[in-house]
């Protein structure tokens, strides 16, 4: 969404590289605010994890790209950086990510996820709903049998964890799933 974020996820990022035993650690060449780039043993490959604030991405061919929270990039910004991703999956074998919590309807990631399949038909889609998830629900095994039969308040109640409680009185209305779409 913006710079602080972007920097965030370069630091969330080295914590994870941090936590890998030594022996699956490649070198890291470049260790900055926005970006990390390792180097491999042979010292002929190299792999770059770039985390832009919310901006057309450009000039990474051959590269896999991740649009993180693409729902709240705004309406405007979202098209135009996903006109700019697409180029950069379109030589080699890479891949673009589409991942967010929904806001609303309207927008481009709202129209691939749910509106315009025929439009999209390469875009894998997987939803994810929030009783899946360990930080927001208590029983997820009980969950996932009973909480897709039942209403919106009852499933809070019966599957939530404080924070998701206090989630669904705060806004009145709980969001019920995190969506995460692929291009393959």
């Amino acid at each position: 969404m913006n710079l602080e974020e972007a920097i965030e996820k370069i630091r969330y990022a080295n914590m994870l590289y941090d936590s890998l035993p030594l022996r699956w650690q490649k070198k890291k060449v470049i260790d900055n605010r926005t970006s990390i780039e390792f180097e491999d043993s042979t010292r002929r490959f190299r792999s770059r994890l770039i985390s832009h604030p919310c901006k057309n991405p450009r000039g990474k061919h051959k590269a896999d790209v991740f649009l993180d929270e693409f729902a709240h990039y705004g309406v405007y910004r979202q098209r135009a950086i996903y006109v700019a991703s697409v180029p950069i999956i379109s030589r080699g074998e890479g891949q673009l990510t589409i991942g967010s919590t929904p806001i609303a309807s309207g927008d481009l990631f709202h129209e691939i996820m749910k509106q315009e399949r025929k439009k999209y038909p390469k875009f894998s889609r997987l939803s994810i709903p929030w009783w899946e998830c360990p930080d927001f629900c208590h029983n997820i095994e009980k969950a996932r049998a009973e909480a897709p039969h039942m209403e919106t308040a009852e499933r809070v109640h019966a599957f939530g964890k404080e924070i998701i409680i206090d989630i669904f009185y705060s806004q009145q209305s709980v969001g019920e799933k995190i969506y995460l779409c692929a291009i393959l």
